[in-house]
C-alpha cells in the first residue's frame, strides 16, 4: 500500500500544475436523473470542442459524454465529480470514434467519475475499422465507483499519452481495471494505478481482432488485490499480456496479493507474447496466493528479459527442511531440498558450505514426508556436494515460487533475480514445459551451486525434440551451462 500512497501524493502535486484553464465553462445542473449535465457537456463539446467542469461540483449523465477529434475536456482536480445515471452503453466518458485517422490534439482529464453503471468508465478506442487515436493526452483520471466491465479501455491507441490514472475504490469491475484491447501502438502510459478488484488488474490481448500492438512504454505502473471471489484461479492476474502484444517495456511493474500476479500467454489457447521487457519488477505475494503459485508465470512467450526482478515470497515454508549433525562443523551447513508438485523430492541445493568441518555431516531429512535421504561430501573443512540418494514422497511443497515457465517459452532471460522473506537466494524456479524451446536463462542469481550440487528448477521434459537447458552466471561472472536430466514430473 506505500506505493499507493506515493502514487496518490504524486497526482495530487501535480493537479495544480494541469489546473483548468479557458474554455467553455459548464455549470452543474444538479438535475440527479442525468438528461440536464450529461446534454450541456456534449452540446459544448460538438460546438465549441471545450467543456471544462467546475471545481467543487459533481455532473449527473444518463448518455456517454462524447470527446469529439480535437476537443477539449477537464476539471479542475479530482473534486470534479461524473456520476453515471441508469445504464449507459460504451463509456460514462467515450474518445468518439473517428471514421478517418483522428490526428487533431485531444485534452482529456482533472476529473473523478464516482459512480454508475456502464461497459465502461472510461473508454477510448474504436471498433474494428475505425480510425486511430493521434496525439490524446489523457491525464489525472480517478474512477473510484461505479459498476462496469471494464474500468478503463484502449484500442486503435496511436502514439499517445496517458498519466495518472487510477482505477479504484468503490467499483465493481468484471474484467479489467484496464483493458488494453488491439491496436495500442506508441504509446507512453505513466502511473497507472489498478485496485478495483477486477479478475485482471491489467488485460492486454488482441480480442476483438483490431490488430498488432507494439512499441508502448509503462513506466510505475501497479496492481494491488483483486481475486479471490471474482474471476478464478486461471483467469485473476495483476499483468496478463497474450496474443499480439510485443515489443512492449514495463519500468517500475509493482503487483501485490494479486492469485497471478504476473502471466504471460496461455498455454491452454495458445495466446503468446513477445518481445518484452520488465525493468526492477517487484511481485509481493499475501496470503491470496496459494500454494505452487508463480508470482512470475511465463506460460507460452518469446524474448522475454527480466532485468533485476524482487521477489517477494510470502508464506512459503520449507515442506522438507534439512538439518546436519556431527562432522565436527564450527558452522553447520545450510541447504534446501525442493520437492515437485508429487510430494518426491527432485532437487537439493547447498546454500551455505559450513565451516571448521573434519568429515561429511549426517543429513536429517524433516517435514511430514518420509523415504527422502540426502548425503553430504566435505573437503576442506566445507560441504562440497550434496547427492540425493533418495526422494521420498509426501514432501508437498508448501508456499509460492518466483517463476513458473511453461510450453514453447523461447529466449527468456531472467537477470540479477532477488527473493526476500526466505534465505537470500531464488527458490525455485520451477519449469514445466511440453514444446519445443530454446531456454531460460536465470544470471547473477545469489544462489550459491559448488560443483555437484542442483540448482533448485523443476521440468517437465516430453518429447525427444525438447531442448531445455538453464544457465546462471557465477559471482565470478564465469557462465554455467547446466544440463537437464529428464525425470518424472510429477
Amino acid at each position: 500500500m506505500n506505493v499507493l500512497r506515493a502514487f496518490c501524493a504524486l497526482v495530487i502535486l501535480t493537479l495544480p500544475i494541469l489546473a483548468h484553464a479557458q474554455g467553455t465553462v459548464i455549470p452543474p445542473s444538479g438535475d440527479t436523473t442525468g438528461r440536464t449535465d450529461g446534454a450541456a457537456i456534449n452540446a459544448a463539446l460538438s460546438t465549441s470542442l471545450s467543456a471544462t467542469l467546475e471545481c467543487n461540483a459533481t455532473y449527473y449523465t444518463d448518455i456517454s459524454i462524447q470527446v469529439l477529434a480535437g476537443a477539449r475536456f477537464v476539471g479542475c482536480g479530482y473534486n470534479s465529480k461524473i456520476e453515471g445515471v441508469g445504464t449507459i452503453t460504451g463509456g460514462i466518458v467515450q474518445l468518439s470514434a473517428p471514421s478517418v485517422d483522428q490526428w487533431a490534439t485531444q485534452l482529456v482529464g482533472n476529473f473523478q467519475i464516482i459512480g454508475g453503471t456502464a461497459t465502461e468508465a472510461v473508454l477510448a478506442g474504436g471498433p474494428q475499422g475505425s480510425g486511430p487515436y493521434v496525439g490524446v493526452h489523457m491525464f489525472n483520471i480517478w474512477v473510484s465507483g461505479g459498476t462496469y466491465t471494464n474500468a478503463f479501455w484502449f484500442s486503435y491507441f496511436f502514439n499517445n499519452q496517458a498519466d495518472n490514472l487510477i482505477a479504484g475504490g468503490a467499483t465493481t469491475v468484471s474484467a479489467a481495471c484496464f483493458h488494453f484491447d488491439g491496436a495500442v501502438n506508441a504509446d507512453v502510459f505513466n502511473n497507472l494505478s489498478a485496485t478495483c478488484g477486477a479478475p485482471y488488474g491489467f488485460y492486454m490481448q488482441n480480442d476483438g481482432g483490431n490488430g498488432t500492438s507494439t512499441g508502448d512504454t509503462f513506466n510505475t505502473v501497479n496492481a494491488e488485490g483483486g481475486c479471490p471471489g471474482r474471476g478464478t484461479a486461471a483467469t485473476c492476474a495483476g499483468f496478463y499480456v497474450g496474443n499480439q502484444f510485443g515489443a512492449i517495456t514495463f519500468n517500475g511493474l509493482y503487483v501485490e496479493a494479486v492469485l497471478h500476479p504476473v502471466v504471460l500467454g496461455n498455454a491452454a489457447t495458445g495466446a503468446n507474447s513477445g518481445g518484452l521487457t520488465f525493468n526492477s519488477p517487484v511481485l509481493t505475494g499475501s496470503s491470496v496466493v496459494t500454494n505452487q503459485t508463480a508470482l512470475f508465470d511465463i506460460e507460452d512467450a518469446f524474448s522475454v528479459t527480466v532485468n533485476a526482478p524482487e521477489f517477494n515470497i510470502y508464506g512459503l515454508s520449507e515442506s522438507a527442511p534439512l538439518s546436519f549433525s556431527g562432522g565436527g562443523c564450527s558452522t553447520e551447513p545450510t541447504a534446501v531440498a525442493i520437492p515437485n508438485p508429487s510430494g518426491v523430492i527432485k532437487a537439493v541445493t547447498l546454500t551455505f558450505q559450513g565451516a571448521g568441518c573434519t568429515s561429511a555431516p549426517t543429513i536429517t531429512v524433516g517435514g511430514a514426508g518420509s523415504g527422502a535421504s540426502i548425503t553430504a561430501m566435505e573437503s576442506g573443512g566445507v560441504v562440497t556436494k550434496l547427492t540425493l540418494a533418495a526422494g521420498g514422497s509426501g514432501y508437498t511443497l508448501q508456499g509460492i515460487v518466483p517463476v513458473i515457465y511453461n510450453k514453447a517459452v523461447k529466449s527468456v532471460t531472467i537477470n540479477d533475480p532477488y527473493c526476500t522473506d526466505y534465505h537470500a537466494e531464488c527458490w525455485p524456479f520451477v519449469v514445466t514445459a511440453s514444446g519445443a524451446s530454446a531456454g531460460i536463462e536465470i544470471n547473477n542469481d545469489a544462489l550459491y551451486t559448488p560443483a555437484g550440487s542442483y540448482i533448485p528448477v523443476h521440468m517437465q521434459y516430453t518429447g525427444s525434440g525438447n531442448q531445455h537447458y538453464v544457465q546462471y552466471l557465477d559471482s565470478s561472472g564465469v557462465t554455467h551451462t547446466l544440463s537437464v536430466v529428464p525425470q518424472a514430473y510429477p
